[in-house]
């Protein structure tokens, strides 16, 4: 009974949204604050610019939330807007501020590394084909699983796992060769 009256809230916090029902929005947005900061403070991003990224995420559910279809879960929903939203702020920053040690990891997890070494390591992400380097970045650094990556990049997930793969062996190279 109270996992239905749940679904009711949502459902009236949604239709209200469509109908452009401030109120809805306030504590629809107020909601999901917390976990999206939560989000933007595991990339390491500053408070300022989590504020303005977790805004615009919740701009772009209000003016989409007509397109929700209630199949899925709401807050998948939102955070799958919400991880885009940090991959676009990351591609205007051109990748400046992106903490290294998940794309390492991904990559190559066999390798050890200084943190000094981070520029090194740059080069050598730069130094992949763009699609291979794409797959690295959105497994590695926005957290895509291979069905999402493959559904983002219209490739399959075997290409994307495979994509994956090609980037492992070519950091390695690379940071081997250059260590």
């Amino acid at each position: 009974m109270l996992r239905r009256r749940k679904d009711n809230a949502l459902e009236d916090l949604i239709k209200g949204c469509i109908n452009n029902d401030r109120k809805s929005q306030k504590i629809l947005y107020d909601q999901y604050f917390e976990g999206l900061l939560t989000h933007c403070r595991s990339y390491k991003i500053p408070t300022e610019e989590s504020v303005g990224l977790i805004n615009t995420t919740m701009l772009k559910v209000f003016q989409k939330i007509d397109t929700y279809a209630s199949s899925g879960s709401f807050s998948s929903w939102v955070h799958i807007i919400h991880k885009r939203n940090i991959l676009d702020h990351f591609r205007q920053k051109n990748h400046s501020t992106v903490e290294l040690n998940e794309v390492i990891e991904a990559a190559s997890p066999t390798i050890q590394y200084h943190k000094d070494e981070t520029d090194h390591i740059y080069s050598a992400i730069e130094y992949l084909p763009p699609k291979i380097k794409t797959v690295l970045k959105l497994y590695a650094i926005e957290g895509y699983n291979h069905k999402e990556i493959a559904k983002e990049m219209e490739i399959s997930e075997g290409t994307s796992r495979w994509y994956l793969n090609q980037a492992r062996k070519l950091m390695s190279q690379k940071l081997k060769k250059n260590g």
